[in-house]
C-alpha cells in the first residue's frame, strides 16, 4: 500500500460555531451568510421556522412558541457562540429578551441576536438617542 502525504486542516467552526434560525419562506439568507463568512473557519448550522405567509401581528407572535422547536433542531451536542434569529418583524413583536429566552430554551448557546437586538446595540455603539 502507498503511503500519500497530507496534512490536516483546522476542525470545522474552530474559531465559532454560529447558529441561525431562518424563516421557512426565506431563500437567499443562507447563501448571504455563507458569502459573509467565507473562509474564517465559522460553522454555520442552519435551522427553519415555520411562518405564515400573511404577516400580521397574531402570525408573528404565533412563531414565539415555535422558537424553541427551531431551535432544538440543531445538534444537541453543539455549544454555540451565537444563535441569530432572522427575523425583524416577529422580533419587534415578540421582543428580543422574550426571543433569546426560547432560543435558549431549545439549545446551548452564549449570545442570541435578532434584527432588533442588532440595531439596538448599533444605535449604543453610535451613542443615537431616542
Amino acid at each position: 500500500m502507498q503511503k500519500v502525504s497530507h496534512e490536516l486542516g483546522l476542525p470545522i467552526g474552530c474559531k465559532a460555531k454560529l447558529g441561525l434560525i431562518v424563516l421557512q419562506s426565506d431563500e437567499t439568507i443562507e447563501y448571504e451568510f455563507w458569502e459573509l463568512i467565507s473562509g474564517l473557519n465559522l460553522a454555520l448550522h442552519v435551522s427553519r421556522i415555520s411562518s405564515d405567509a400573511n404577516v400580521s401581528e397574531d402570525g408573528l407572535m404565533a412563531m414565539k412558541k415555535k422558537l424553541t422547536t427551531a431551535a432544538s433542531l440543531f445538534p444537541e451536542k453543539l455549544r454555540f457562540d451565537a444563535v441569530g434569529y432572522a427575523c425583524t418583524s416577529a422580533s419587534s413583536v415578540i421582543g428580543s429578551d422574550i426571543v433569546a429566552k426560547m432560543i435558549k430554551k431549545g439549545c446551548s448557546a452564549v449570545q442570541v441576536c435578532n434584527p432588533m437586538s442588532s440595531l439596538i446595540e448599533a444605535c449604543k455603539y453610535k451613542k443615537v438617542n431616542d
